[in-house]
């Protein structure tokens, strides 16, 4: 089983890399590893998103 930096690492990756299929395995992965799922939206899916809108900032 993948350690939690590295299951957050890779839940951030898949979402912004626009890869659904892997962001929902990823989501069961941190689920089954017990990792809190308040700690994952925080350190994965919202640093995702925060990525996501420096990247469209720049293109404007």
């Amino acid at each position: 089983m993948l350690l939690k930096e590295e299951l957050l690492s890779k839940l951030k990756e898949a979402v912004v890399n626009g890869d659904p299929e892997g962001v929902a395995e990823l989501c069961r992965r941190v689920i089954e590893a017990g990792i809190d799922p308040l700690e994952a939206i925080e350190r994965a899916l919202v640093a995702a998103v925060r990525e996501l809108g420096d990247k469209w900032i720049q293109t404007l």
